[in-house]
């Protein structure tokens, strides 16, 4: 009896715990004002919608939002870094929780397509009814490995029709840091870190923000799910890659536009 308890205090030990701070229930309730879904028809059939997460990186006044999310979701990219638009940038919608039935319309300012982040402005009177603040943050130099961690979006584009309407809802997961390290290299030859992450990722999720479990401070926002291949085909492992918000709020503060001329006016009218 004796060996089993200390075995067992031992293992309680060593988990990774929330030490400090708010409980998760509410870091997420509170957060949850902060995430919105983001949708555009896509270019080679309106009639679908490319959907992903987003998150408020600033509230440059009571009428205008910024948001961020992942590059992915409306471009493709060549081996030059230029960008290919798979959905129509003219169209774009966001879609907050506490306010459902109503889209709001939303312009991209600013891409970078190395590090694959889109920062996009939202402008609507309804946005100060609305309680959306912008998200605290941590710089990935004061991240360890094990930290316990959260994430909140919209997986699966988590859409229902009512009454001839979408109706949205967030999805949160949990999880842990598993890594922390370099690797890529931008348009400068400079490296790009990555944080990756034990922690549930599905289509959708792509542009969700992601917080420390303890303070609700954001990291970063996940880019998606580290793919295996093998000879049955290629599946989720389980892993997520997240960028971390440093990257985030250089390309929104030092406005970083990767776009060719070409896509600037977006894709068909």
């Amino acid at each position: 009896m004796l060996h089993m308890f200390w075995t067992g205090f031992i293992c309680l030990m060593l988990m990774p715990h929330n030490v400090q701070g708010e409980s998760l229930p509410d870091i997420v309730s509170k957060l949850k004002s902060s995430i919105a879904v983001v949708a555009a028809p896509y270019i080679d059939d309106a009639r679908r919608l490319k959907q992903a997460s987003s998150f408020v990186l600033d509230r440059p006044s009571t009428e205008e939002a910024i948001l961020a999310t992942c590059r992915h979701v409306f471009f493709d990219t060549t081996m030059d870094g230029s960008l290919v638009p798979i959905a129509d940038t003219s169209k774009i919608v966001v879609f907050f929780e506490n306010d459902p039935f109503s889209k709001i319309k939303a312009s991209i300012v600013a891409c970078d397509s190395y590090r694959d982040i889109v920062i996009l402005s939202v402008v609507h009177e309804k946005l100060d009814s609305l309680r959306i603040g912008k998200v605290k943050i941590v710089k990935w130099q004061e991240l360890r490995e094990g930290d316990l961690i959260a994430s909140t979006g919209y997986d699966f584009g988590q859409r229902s029709s009512q009454l001839g309407k979408n109706f949205f809802w967030t999805s949160t997961h949990s999880g842990i840091i598993s890594s922390i390290r370099w690797s890529s290299i931008d348009e400068n030859l400079r490296k790009i870190t990555k944080v990756q992450a034990d922690l549930m990722t599905n289509i959708g999720s792509s542009g969700s923000a992601v917080y420390l479990a303890n303070d609700g401070r954001v990291l970063g926002m996940i880019q998606g799910y580290v793919k295996v291949t093998d000879t049955s085909g290629v599946y989720n492992s389980g892993l997520a890659n997240i960028v971390p918000i440093q990257y985030v709020l250089a390309t929104y503060y030092r406005g970083v536009v990767l776009i060719r001329d070409s896509v600037q006016d977006g894709g068909q009218d």
